[in-house]
Formats: structure tokens, C-alpha cells, sequence
């Protein structure tokens, strides 16, 4: 398993990247042609960052979206009234793992490239809605040991969903610790 930075251009098939993206959201997605274009904003858009975990026959079954915080601010505020401007924080904006591999380390694979992508860029502290569902906030407060749940919203964006609002910074113990998991020197 290794998880990769997608650049606009690299040889990867989008169509299997757009279809793990919508299933993996709990957002309905209008079409299919409507969530690539989308996705293909996203990962060219400038300081986005876009990961990819992929199985060892080279499958895409992972994706980690992260953007700059006030980016997605104005679209974030009628849902989460209580957010404010954080010109130094990312926010993680989309972030799944096929079904078969939620039990293996995709996840932890997918969150180390994005916060050592971000970290080359010199943002260290992030932001997160993190469905408590799948128990992904609980696993964000574990990875790292700087990590704040600030409140639980119901049925979030209209999906039904509850979410935490979690802010973080990452530590370079918490680095080891996700490298140690991982096996990784």
C-alpha cells in the first residue's frame, strides 16, 4: 500500500477516482461528468492537495482532499455558523477509503501523505468535519495529540450525517507515531 500527491497530468485513471469519490460520499452527487469536473478543480487548483492510497495491484482505494481553510469558509458558514477566518490552517474537505480496505491502514497511509504534503508547504495546524458515524473523529483525536473537538452538528449539510468540528496541529511525535504504525522509517 502507498499513498501518492496527484498533480494535474499524472497517469492515473480519473474514472476510477471519480467513482471511489461518490461512493464514498455521504453528499448525493448530481452526475457523474459534474463530480469529475469537480475533482479535477479541486486537484488543480493551487495549494490544493489531493492523495491517493493504492493497493498493491495498483488500485486506487483512498483519497484525501485538503484545502486552504478560508477557501471553503463562505460555502462552510451557513452549516457551521461558529467558523472563523484561519489564513494558516487547512481544512480536510473530502476524504474516503473503498469499502473493503476500511479496516486497514488506507487511512492512516492517506492522513501522513497529506499532513507531510502540507507540512512541505508550512502548514502544520488543520480543520475538520468529521462524521462520528464512522468513528473518523475518534480516530483523528487518537493520530494526533493536539487535537480539539469544539462541537457536534446534526445532520450535516443534509445528509443525515452528524459531524464533529475538529481543529488540529501536527507534532512531529505525531509523525512517529503514524510512521511507527505504518512501519515506516
Amino acid at each position: 500500500m502507498e499513498a501518492s500527491l496527484l498533480r494535474p497530468g499524472d497517469s492515473v485513471s480519473m474514472d476510477s477516482v471519480v467513482q471511489l469519490v461518490m461512493d464514498c460520499s455521504p453528499m448525493p452527487h448530481v452526475d457523474r461528468e459534474e463530480t469529475a469536473r469537480e475533482l479535477a478543480a479541486f486537484i488543480e487548483e493551487e495549494r490544493n492537495l489531493f492523495v491517493i492510497v493504492k493497493n498493491n495491484e495498483e488500485r486506487v482505494i483512498g483519497f484525501c482532499g485538503v484545502t486552504p481553510h478560508d477557501r471553503v469558509l463562505e460555502d462552510l458558514l451557513p452549516h457551521d455558523p461558529h467558523l472563523s477566518q484561519d489564513p494558516d490552517r487547512y481544512y480536510l474537505e473530502m476524504m474516503g477509503v473503498a469499502r473493503e480496505y476500511r479496516k486497514s491502514a488506507a487511512f492512516i497511509h492517506l492522513t501522513l501523505k497529506s499532513v507531510e504534503s502540507s507540512l512541505a508547504l508550512g502548514v502544520h495546524r488543520f480543520s475538520s468535519h468529521s462524521l462520528i458515524s464512522n468513528g473518523i473523529n475518534v480516530t483523528v483525536k487518537k493520530l494526533f495529540s493536539h487535537c480539539v473537538g469544539h462541537r457536534v452538528i446534526s445532520d450535516w449539510m443534509g445528509t443525515g450525517e452528524s459531524c464533529e468540528y475538529l481543529e488540529f496541529a501536527v507534532s512531529e511525535k505525531d509523525i512517529v507515531r503514524m510512521r511507527k504504525i505504518l512501519r515506516l522509517k
